[in-house]
């Protein structure tokens, strides 16, 4: 028995392992550089010395007090309205089996759903009560917090590997700290800190049962463990993702609004700016954030917020404003879209979304950056906040942005739209015809490698949108599943480089991992005309037989066309090469050499080939998958396949509008 025990902790090892290296990237590749931002600077201006808690938390409470006072009527009654409807809804119910469903059948959703049910009508009811604040909604708060805090644990089925035991329920004689534990922190603490003499009035256990449990399951591992692979302690060589500074912002929120002994409150402060600079240490010089931009707020998003509460609870003692590599992680969001929700969406990164305005806003003002003041004006009417109530399924995001409409007054609600965006590090171009303007082309391409954090195997892969809508598409994730982050990734079809816009050489698609990427890689560029070019070879296995493949994007603003130039050399010839392109839009092929893309009202976007080197293939894929529904119930994957068999060639294709 006791060696079985050993093969199956060794088995849950090897399962994390893997894990974690295809959801960060392989460890070894990072450019870790030792900055420490956070920390020189704070050891400059005194450490603890520096800050004043008690300062922040009496001027946070007057202006969250203040905020929630001139919050429009409309916005007041849509509050309440939301909240009425979920006060007649039953608390959902978790079971152990729903839990053990991420092991046992690998569904992560049954359990989650419950889940974040559970939290997003705790966060309408207190919201309803912060803004009535007659009592009304106290009841079911209480009843919604004692769940919660009666929860085996926080963290999600699917993070459970964390634990010693690995996957399955949690062990009660270990606490684990992941995205949503650290959420659930932060959500409590701040109801302890707004509401502490309401709930006192029901019964003081209530304040005393939060505080047993921040205490359990956040503050003793916390301040007692290095080993939990995201605060950065354990393996120097490795990088770090959002995981890192998405908790280490929701535990320093904690530290700031609910730890009352300033000694632990401090010990708790200390370590979490140690290891939020192992997240800056990671990031490139750049800025770019690898994980797309659906999860940049919960990275460099979470940076900001992370820096501004420093800066606040300080001051302004602790300051960043003149720190360039923190300006270009807040300023990735704005390169990286594409037209009104309409975002570059390479990895996991979802292709429509809305950023949290309140977040860029206060980057372009820690930045002095007038763009992302104006794109956080521009979002904030593009998510309709100053009618639906500014997020009303997260406290952390209401709070920051209820007084929000009032700062955006006389701002423009502009989004910069920057001609031409080159990422050096990540190796990500965006570009567009015309600067200012959805109109006309817009085109993100990439080189980078295959190891990336929410990797998708895509080296060389691009997308073209005209006039703002999609024409060759990155389709993003589909939903979770415990298959999503083990070995099976590359089993699932949308992760693959024959389901993006890449070539499949001698039958082989790209292989996953941080040695399968891009080399030779150059970029040039002016108004007129861009041009990525770079060898995809190395992104291939051996089976592809594959000597060099030269893929050159060459983007022409004077003519609104893309030539797509390839030059390739194979050891051998197998079967013949494709052409991938993905599509949500029917493709039409209208003569010998033209498919067209017909895009509604937007026009439509050509593609012009020499019929004598390529056969147009189009099939339907069937779309049922919830994570990919922003593309319908068709998705079309275009292959340009090869009637030649040469060992060396040459070949171009032309994208116009």
């Amino acid at each position: 028995m006791n060696n079985i025990m050993q093969l199956r902790k060794g088995f849950v090892g090897i399962i994390a392992a893997l894990f974690w290296s295809l959801f960060t990237g392989n460890v070894t590749y990072a450019q870790i550089v030792q900055r420490n931002f956070l920390d020189k600077v704070y050891r400059m201006k005194g450490g603890a010395a520096s800050l004043d808690v008690s300062s922040w938390k009496a001027l946070r409470k007057i202006n969250i007090d203040r905020n929630l006072a001139s919050v429009p009527d409309a916005v007041k009654a849509h509050i309440l309205s939301t909240a009425h409807k979920v006060l007649e809804t039953p608390w959902e119910v978790a079971k152990a089996t729903d839990y053990l469903l991420f092991n046992t059948a690998g569904n992560r959703s049954i359990y989650e759903t419950l889940y974040f049910t559970r939290r997003k009508k705790l966060n309408r009811l207190v919201i309803a009560e912060l803004i009535d604040g007659r009592g009304r909604y106290l009841p079911e708060i209480v009843n919604g917090l004692w769940l919660i805090l009666e929860e085996s644990s926080w963290a999600l089925p699917a993070h459970m590997y964390l634990q010693k035991e690995g996957a399955g329920l949690p062990d009660p004689n270990e606490d684990v700290i992941d995205l949503f534990a650290g959420e659930t922190s932060m959500l409590l603490s701040w109801i302890k800190f707004l509401m502490k003499p309401k709930l006192n009035e029901i019964s003081p256990i209530l304040i005393k049962r939060i505080d047993y449990e921040l205490n359990r399951r956040i503050l003793i591992p916390y301040l007692q463990r290095n080993d939990f692979w995201w605060m950065g302690f354990q393996d120097p060589k490795r990088k770090m993702n959002n995981w890192n500074i998405w908790i280490n912002t929701n535990i320093l929120l904690t530290a700031l609004l609910a730890i009352e002994d300033p000694v632990k409150r401090q010990q708790v402060i200390d370590k979490n700016i140690n290891s939020a600079d192992k997240f800056i240490n990671s990031y490139p010089a750049d800025g770019g954030c690898d994980e797309g931009p659906g999860y940049w707020g919960a990275a460099g998003g979470r940076l900001i917020e992370y820096v501004n509460l420093l800066t606040e609870v300080s001051k302004n003692r602790l300051n960043w404003s003149n720190n360039e590599l923190m300006h270009n992680i807040t300023a990735y969001i704005y390169k990286a879209h594409i037209a009104d929700r309409w975002f570059v969406n390479f990895a996991d990164a979802p292709a429509n979304l809305v950023p949290d305005p309140a977040i860029v806003f206060t980057g372009g003002l820690i930045f002095k950056d007038e763009k992302l003041q104006q794109f956080a004006a521009y979002l904030f009417q593009l998510s309709n906040s100053d009618e639906q109530g500014f997020g009303l399924d997260q406290l952390n995001v209401f709070l920051n942005n209820i007084s929000l409409h009032n700062y955006l007054k006389g701002i423009p609600a502009r989004a910069p739209m920057v001609q031409n965006n080159w990422l050096p590090n990540l190796e990500v171009l965006f570009t567009r015809e015309m600067p200012g303007s959805k109109n006309g082309l817009f085109m993100a391409a990439k080189a980078g490698n295959n190891g990336e954090s929410h990797n998708h195997n895509d080296v060389g892969s691009f997308i073209i949108y005209l006039n703002g809508l999609p024409a060759l598409v990155d389709l993003g994730a589909a939903r979770y599943t415990r298959e999503t982050f083990t070995p099976e990734r590359y089993k699932l079809w949308v992760y693959n480089s024959d389901w993006h816009n890449c070539p499949s050489i001698n039958g082989s698609v790209q292989s996953p991992g941080t040695s399968f990427s891009a080399r030779n890689v150059s970029f040039t560029g002016n108004r007129h005309r861009n041009t990525l070019a770079m060898d995809l070879a190395p992104a291939y296995p051996k089976a592809a037989a594959v000597n060099k493949w030269i893929r050159k994007l060459e983007f022409n603003s004077s003519d609104s066309s893309i030539d797509l130039t390839e030059e390739y050399e194979l050891k051998e010839y197998r079967v013949p090469f494709e052409l991938n392109f993905v599509t949500a839009v029917p493709a039409r092929l209208m003569s010998p050499g033209l498919l067209t893309l017909v895009l509604a009202d937007s026009g439509a976007l050509h593609i012009k080939f020499d019929p004598q080197i390529f056969e147009a293939v189009v099939k339907k894929q069937p779309n049922t998958d919830p994570g990919l529904v922003i593309w319908g119930k068709t998705i079309y994957h275009l292959s340009l396949r090869s009637k030649k068999n040469a060992l060396k060639a040459k070949h171009s294709i032309r994208f116009y509008r």
